[in-house]
């Protein structure tokens, strides 16, 4: 690690930003090819399903009940990779594995430019040099930027879409010009932007709102700009309404559905109710420590010496808020991560350097490139190598033995998977060939040893290692097997 220091200590910042910029973007392509898949649920089922619909490749009884009812679901980032695939498509790239990689590189292509812009503000947020070079080490390298962006989330193209606005509004005020310079130009575009961004993720709103008192209460922006930039975010939020209402046929607006369908009429406390503080607990455990213990610590401290400065306005009330409600999921906070690249330093800054410090400080920074690295290759899903096996072998009809999550019709398309859960193996002793899929270690063991005409196909983890893990994690964790049975011998 000394000779890591030495290299950060004796290069200059311009130096450091082209060489972490472009390693982050290297990182950030490798993520995208490899870590294939939906992290959450709600990616899947409601960005992607939708984006199927769009292009035809499902009818309405695949999308999600109750926001197809109450129409709580913004249409813009569906129709937006509508309007790449669909292209794809005329020219003979209809693979679903090929275009959702296109569509995670389009993804991490916006949140790595989103680091670029906000790379940009280092110098105007910090003044000490040393602080400057910490910030772009984060925010090159913690480890689960390349992943998050990497995902198809309104969160993720929420949170970059936010940041494009943020640095074209406070690039100039930070550079302590007069708020008249920013241009018409630019003025438009940061309300385009931001009304994506809200379009994406009507959350983002908090931000945006407080960012914009900001500007009134501290920066005095003129009457002028703030008018042209609430025009143009007013315009193009009318225009992704239009767009809402074209697709589902209804005039409607999905934020304010959204408000009374889970926060007004309380739905979405039915999913869980969590303390104020559970973004703390699970977020310690979820960035692993102790890369956790700096960047809630760094906000902490951060939010404690700077109440007026605008990254505390803009991420401590969206803290607060996303608190307050019941329902809470890390995802919903993801916003926040970005910015702790420039909160960090100055946490860092006001600890002894002494040995013990120093030594948690160099163990961090290995972990976290260990999990960088795992990160960028794993798959985000397990269940992606099963899909494929769906896709490349044509399977039509599956029998599920016990249990099976719920179909992924995006990576089917026009191939109809026909499945039907079987509770015993001899509900399939008549059928002469087919296919069978498992999600239990011992479900799998099962199926081999009563059925030895079985052979398997996939599984989602090494067979190998993990019948060695405990039982108890054996029993309690999903293990995926596809196997190909014929009982004619």
């Amino acid at each position: 690690m000394s000779s890591f220091y030495n290299f950060i200590k004796l290069s200059s910042f311009k130096d450091l930003l082209k060489i972490f910029l472009l390693a982050s973007f290297l990182f950030h392509l490798l993520c995208a090819v490899f870590s294939s898949g939906p992290h959450r649920w709600d990616e899947y089922d409601g960005i992607t399903t939708n984006t199927a619909y769009l292009l035809g490749y499902v009818d309405e009884t695949e999308l999600h009940p109750h926001e197809t009812k109450h129409h709580i679901r913004p249409w813009l980032q569906p129709a937006l990779y509508y309007s790449i695939l669909k292209p794809l498509e005329l020219i003979g790239v209809e693979n679903p594995f090929y275009q959702a990689t296109v569509l995670r590189l389009l993804s991490s292509l916006l949140g790595w430019l989103s680091l670029f812009y906000l790379s940009r503000l280092i110098p105007f947020f910090l003044r000490n040099l040393f602080q400057q070079k910490i910030s772009l080490l984060v925010l090159c390298f913690l480890w689960p930027l390349p992943f998050f962006h990497a995902r198809m989330t309104s969160e993720n193209l929420a949170t970059s879409f936010f940041i494009f606005g943020f640095y074209l509004i406070v690039k100039n005020l930070l550079a302590k010009k007069r708020d008249q310079t920013l241009s018409y130009i630019e003025l438009f575009l940061s309300g385009l932007y931001f009304a994506a961004a809200f379009s994406f993720r009507n959350q983002i709103a908090v931000m945006i709102a407080f960012l914009a008192l900001w500007l009134l209460v501290f920066r005095k922006i003129s009457l002028k700009s703030f008018l042209s930039v609430t025009f143009s975010f007013i315009l193009f939020e009318v225009i992704f309404i239009f767009l809402d209402s074209y697709i589902v046929g209804e005039l409607h607006f999905s934020a304010f559905n959204n408000w009374t369908y889970n926060v007004v009429m309380g739905v979405a406390s039915s999913f869980g109710i969590d303390p104020w503080y559970r973004y703390f607990s699970k977020g310690f455990l979820k960035l692993y420590p102790p890369v956790s213990f700096f960047v809630i610590l760094g906000f902490i401290f951060f939010w404690i010496r700077n109440p007026k400065h605008v990254i505390t306005w803009i991420t401590l009330s969206f803290l607060v808020v996303h608190s307050y409600i019941g329902h809470k999921e890390l995802r919903f906070i993801y916003p926040l991560l970005p910015f702790s690249a420039l909160v960090i330093p100055s946490f860092l800054s006001s600890l002894p350097k002494t040995r013990f410090w120093n030594g948690l400080f160099s163990f961090t920074l290995i972990l976290n490139f260990i999990l960088l690295g795992v990160s960028l290759f794993l798959p985000a899903n397990t269940r992606m190598g099963l899909y494929k096996h769906f896709y490349e072998n044509s399977i039509s009809k599956l029998y599920v033995y016990k249990y099976f999550p719920k179909k992924m019709v995006f990576y089917t398309k026009e191939k109809k998977l026909e499945t039907h859960q079987i509770e015993s193996l001899r509900e399939v002793r008549d059928q002469d060939s087919f296919w069978i899929v498992t999600n239990k270690l011992g479900l799998r063991e099962e199926l081999i040893q009563k059925m030895s005409s079985c052979e398997t196909i996939y599984d989602s983890y090494p067979y190998f290692f993990y019948k060695r893990l405990p039982r108890e994690i054996r029993e309690r964790s999903t293990f995926l097997s596809l196997h190909h049975c014929s009982t004619k011998q």
